[in-house]
């Protein structure tokens, strides 16, 4: 633990982010016994407002917006938690649908450094007790918590929840969570409670993992398969989304009791909710541009099911990049039969992979790539792909996909801030 001396009184949110990155050694070290001992400290467990906590391998981020929206909709103040964060750090903790502002999370992270005493924190557990303490400073009625990696000893499980909602099981994070559905999903329903309703949106759910459940007492509700459930009017793309909306309308379903929704406004409120970053659409010149995470499998095929419902007929240039503990072969294949060239570039960082083996993954598939030095290399040749495609292919307009990690779409966010966003 380092003994770097916290910030005074008077510095910034960015001297705070600072100061925390850099007083733990581990980006990641699981367990709640150190954010629970500064919780209990600061007197932020328990807590009294409603609480939701979402976990899953995909469709986590989609789900919380989906409850914010419903929540919002329905006259209560929310307060929501997501990570990581795409441009600046406030994108974490939202408050009524506005991220929190630099004096909101500044009073936070005093509070919290003022009982944290000696115990070490990793940046992930700060950031998360930052959050949980903004909302009760902001008087919140509904707190919603995305859980960050696996869910039994992630950091968001340091609280009771009210309702945990499982949204789906797939292969991710196999070195903290294991190397196969059951182990994976045994560590995500760890945020259920004995007697808590435990919503379960993936559809084939291990058996191991049901016995699990059973074993703990927890309120199982599985979200119905498609043909026996009502088709939803929503704001996102993918029929996967289907299953996340309807998972966030039984968890409000099963609150009811404490937090009273019409079903009507709920249903409203699904039409409206977008992401950042999945699936999140922007215009360029004469093509479109997408941006969406994609960085596992699973999440590459809800980009093609997107893909089919909003731009089923239009070429498809990629802009790629990706961290070398995925499993970039499989995003590849998966993201294959929609990509006609790709254009990879090297993500920053110990665990960025080079533009040349995300090419040769590319080949491998099958596909096409080009290798790129720098990522405004990239996004220039992309685009030129795109413009050049349409020039010549008139009146068909061809969709440029930005996906691959969160890395990536932050890099182009920065680079977007020098040649400017698109719309």
């Amino acid at each position: 633990m380092s003994t770097l001396e916290a910030p005074t009184n008077g510095a910034g949110l960015s001297d705070w982010l600072a100061w925390i990155e850099a007083t733990h050694p581990n980006d990641i070290e699981m367990g709640l016994e150190r954010a629970a001992l500064v919780s209990q400290r600061a007197g932020i467990n328990p807590i009294s407002p409603t609480l939701i906590t979402v976990a899953g391998t995909n469709g986590k981020g989609s789900t919380v917006a989906m409850l914010q929206a419903i929540y919002q909709s329905a006259g209560y103040r929310t307060g929501v938690y997501t990570s990581p964060h795409i441009e600046q750090f406030n994108e974490r903790v939202a408050i009524d649908g506005v991220f929190a502002s630099d004096a909101v999370l500044i009073k936070a992270f005093q509070s919290i450094e003022a009982y944290r005493e000696n115990t070490p924190l990793t940046y992930f557990e700060f950031s998360t007790l930052v959050a949980m303490q903004a909302f009760l400073d902001e008087r919140c009625d509904v707190i919603i918590l995305e859980v960050g990696l696996g869910g039994r000893l992630d950091t968001t499980n340091v609280w009771d929840t009210d309702c945990a909602v499982v949204t789906s099981i797939a292969i991710d994070h196999e070195a903290w969570l294991g190397s196969d559905r059951t182990s994976i999903g045994r560590e995500k329903i760890g945020i259920g409670r004995p007697e808590v309703p435990l919503i379960m949106g993936d559809q084939e759910p291990p058996t191991g993992v049901l016995k699990a459940i059973k074993k703990a007492e927890m309120q199982l509700q599985q979200v119905p398969p498609p043909a026996e459930r009502a088709t939803l009017r929503l704001g996102l793309p993918g029929v996967h989304q289907q299953s996340n909306a309807h998972a966030a309308l039984m968890a409000v379903a099963a609150l009811n009791g404490k937090r009273p929704v019409i079903l009507r406004d709920a249903l409203t409120a699904l039409e409206t909710v977008t992401v950042p970053g999945r699936f999140e659409q922007h215009r360029q010149e004469n093509f479109s541009v997408v941006l969406d995470v994609a960085h596992n499998p699973a999440a590459a095929l809800s980009v093609v099911a997107g893909f089919e419902e909003r731009f089923p007929e239009a070429p498809v240039f990629a802009l790629f990049g990706a961290l070398n503990d995925k499993d970039i072969s499989g995003v590849v294949s998966a993201l294959s039969p929609l990509v006609r060239h790709w254009h990879c570039v090297t993500l920053e960082g110990e665990r960025g992979t080079s533009s040349a083996a995300l090419c040769e993954a590319v080949g491998s598939a099958g596909g096409e790539g080009t290798a790129h030095n720098s990522f405004a290399e990239a996004w220039d040749a992309v685009c030129q792909r795109a413009r050049d495609y349409n020039s010549q292919h008139p009146p068909i307009e061809s969709v440029v996909l930005v996906a691959g990690s969160f890395f990536t779409l932050t890099a182009l966010h920065e680079h977007w801030q020098h040649v400017g966003r698109p719309t």
